[in-house]
């Protein structure tokens, strides 16, 4: 709503600047516009006079039925009534009264405005999505988006934060030491204790995932590998960057990049598990800033999902999973894999 009063505003100035005016009426052209605004003012006051002069025959009506019971019952009770009657119909009358003298300050009121026009003949002022710049200024949340196509070794992660959630990028990079460095990890990116210990179980499960499914790839036994989450200056931590990390040491390892516009998020055991996370519904704002098309969830949330408003969830694909083996056929689509179809 701010954002359109902006618009409206600078949108006048412009119209201003570019010429246009505000101009008195002729008398003829006055009194006619006058004679319409009179015109519309009675016929309104003509309808409210007749609905409260229903509403008092509607009160009248009720009193008597009211009254002819009473006294069928008690004398008494019949002596009050008129009184009551006449108090009412008075109230009523005060009321219209009221109304009547309000409808016609409010007609004399916008004589003043029927006296002027607004002349301009210049151009139409558009405003179009490249105008908002200049309109209202930068957007509140600057795009999350760091890659048009994520290369080998980088997966799109979502994490929560109180400004509604944000896309993390967790790259994955081979380290070009000595023999002594073999299969060591090493991590980046300002992270917490959480989130180290998360690398670390990831690292591990990827190692025995890669040797499960391609025991020629010995990629891990021979390389050191860093891992970093950027911006280095925000620190990170939080349980639900597993499935992020295992699959970013995964597409180094296989040299092949993951399926264009995913995003993930949830934790993984060492049994590859697929655990629960919080922040949907943040996750998903971050997501839509970013671009992303599709999203891996973990299927303990897909209740949490569900309860999320449509128009947040419009034209991103979610996918639930209960293992990392469902998650690996998503990101890659292209190998070959022995995962059963995961819900979505």
């Amino acid at each position: 709503k701010k954002h359109l009063e902006k618009i409206y505003r600078k949108s006048a100035l412009k119209l201003v600047q570019q010429g246009a005016k505000l101009v008195m009426l002729e008398p003829a052209a006055a009194a006619a516009a006058d004679g319409q605004q009179t015109a519309a003012a009675e016929a309104a006051e003509a309808s409210q006079d007749q609905q409260q002069q229903q509403t008092t025959a509607d009160l009248l009506s009720s009193i008597d039925s009211s009254s002819k019971s009473s006294q069928s019952s008690s004398g008494s009770s019949s002596d009050a009534t008129p009184s009551a009657d006449t108090s009412d119909t008075s109230g009523a009358n005060s009321t219209s009264s009221s109304t009547s003298a309000g409808n016609s300050e409010g007609s004399s009121g916008s004589d003043t405005s029927s006296s002027t026009q607004v002349v301009y003949g210049g151009d139409p002022i558009n405003v179009t999505d490249g105008d908002l710049k200049e309109y209202v200024g930068l957007p509140p949340f600057a795009q999350d988006k760091f890659y048009d196509t994520t290369p080998v070794g980088v997966v799109v992660g979502l994490a929560w934060t109180a400004m509604g959630g944000a896309t993390l990028y967790v790259e994955a990079a081979p380290i070009i030491e000595g023999a002594d460095s073999k299969g060591r990890l090493m991590t980046t990116g300002q992270l917490g204790d959480v989130m180290k210990e998360s690398a670390s179980i990831a690292h591990t499960y990827a190692r025995s995932f890669l040797h499960r499914k391609d025991l020629d790839n010995k990629f891990f036994e021979k390389t050191a590998v860093h891992v970093h989450v950027p911006a280095g200056a925000t620190p990170k931590d939080g349980p639900s960057a597993g499935c992020t990390i295992i699959t970013a040491l995964l597409s180094l390892a296989q040299q092949r990049p993951v399926a264009a516009g995913l995003a993930m998020t949830g934790e993984v055991s060492l049994t590859g598990k697929v655990l629960p996370i919080g922040g949907v519904k943040e996750k998903l704002l971050a997501a839509r800033r970013s671009g992303v098309t599709d999203i891996i969830f973990p299927l303990g949330n897909k209740r949490e999902y569900e309860e999320v408003p449509a128009d947040l969830k419009e034209g991103i694909k979610p996918h639930f999973v209960d293992n990392y083996d469902q998650v690996f056929a998503l990101a890659f689509p292209d190998a070959d894999s022995t995962s059963s179809d995961c819900s979505s």
